[in-house]
């Protein structure tokens, strides 16, 4: 009899748990394309690389991805699901899996962003999973980030079949690029959700657009193009972590006269690089960075005598003084992006 009481629960139940609704998500509110209303935006990848010439094929790979991009939309639905594909399988090995190809959802409450729920990529370039479940059935303003290393193919939203699910009307209206190296691409966040631009975006309530190349950003005029084509408010750019102390040296001012020529009354905010802990005791690369925050430092006074509007923070990227806000002695843990966002967070709310 029990065995019969249970069988005819899950029968009454199924419907309401099978009965699965999906929405393309290109029929949301899209935040953080470099170029709002392009195909590239469409297609799932913050920058539109066919407006360039040919990169190297780093700097090309990484253009296309999903880095900073997040759906807008308001859900009465008593669970959310997510069905999506990569391009690319997941790898690399200071970063989570989750934060390379997986799905991160916050719900606003009481006017704050909330974690709500993950979807965890697969094996395979194909992953579908249910983000949150047995939620209230009231109205709920959602964020779901795209992945950070991986460039979304095709992303579709499940909601239940009685619910309601429109797009996002109450877009911020501020934005702010932030552009430079892995470290501001997301590396090495837990999830999409966690990267700094992406903190600072629901801290102080703008629209992050994260413009981080892992490892290329040298000041080339790759990226002085690709800040003059971006529609932002401000500019916050980690210029010196991936360039030599000489690259900074013989770059920088050609870099800030390009932008300034194109955007003469921008704000450009530019962040000292991190004091790195591979550099503790291996004096070579402890040296080597000491020589690029000199390099940093002395350029950076010259450029802001003549040009007005450009701010120089420093230390830009600051991890305390407990050497154990990294995972591998540069890429910040959690930890480390919370510590550099407290900082971020109080100058860029004074800018605006």
């Amino acid at each position: 009899m029990r065995k019969l009481s249970i069988l005819l629960l899950l029968i009454i139940a199924w419907p309401v748990y099978s009965a699965t609704r999906y929405f393309d998500a290109r029929d949301f509110t899209m935040l953080g394309c470099s170029v709002r209303d392009t195909a590239a935006a469409k297609g799932f990848s913050r920058i539109d690389m066919s407006r360039y010439p040919p990169q190297n094929d780093m700097i090309s790979r990484y253009g296309g991805f999903s880095t900073g991009m997040a759906l807008l939309f308001d859900t009465d639905s008593p669970y959310i699901k997510a069905r999506w594909r990569n391009s690319y399988p997941t790898s690399g090995l200071n970063t989570t899996p989750l934060m390379q190809s997986g799905l991160d959802l916050y719900i606003e409450r009481d006017g704050e962003w909330i974690h709500a729920g993950v979807g965890l990529p697969t094996d395979s370039l194909s992953a579908e999973r249910t983000l949150v479940e047995k939620m209230d059935g009231a109205m709920h303003r959602c964020l779901l980030y795209l992945p950070l290393w991986n460039r979304v193919e095709d992303l579709s939203i499940g909601i239940s079949s009685s619910a309601t699910i429109r797009p996002g009307v109450e877009r911020p209206r501020r934005k702010i690029a932030f552009v430079g190296s892995s470290i501001t691409h997301g590396a090495s966040a837990s999830r999409p959700g966690r990267a700094f631009p992406a903190i600072i975006s629901r801290e102080i309530g703008v629209e992050a657009i994260n413009l981080g190349f892992a490892g290329v950003c040298k000041l080339d005029d790759f990226f002085a193009e690709l800040i003059i084509d971006t529609d932002a408010h401000l500019f916050v750019i980690d210029a010196f972590s991936n360039p030599s102390a000489a690259q900074i040296r013989s770059r920088l001012r050609g870099f800030v006269k390009k932008i300034r020529e194109a955007k003469p009354d921008i704000p450009l905010v530019f962040l000292q690089t991190l004091v790195r802990e591979t550099g503790n005791f291996n004096l070579e690369k402890r040296n080597e960075e000491k020589w690029k925050r000199r390099a940093a430092e002395e350029e950076m006074k010259k450029v802001m005598a003549d040009y007005p509007g450009i701010l120089f923070i420093n230390p830009g990227m600051p991890l305390g003084d407990t050497h154990d806000r990294t995972v591998d002695g540069v890429h910040p843990t959690d930890a480390g992006f919370d510590f550099i966002t407290r900082r971020l967070c109080a100058i860029l709310n004074e800018e605006f």
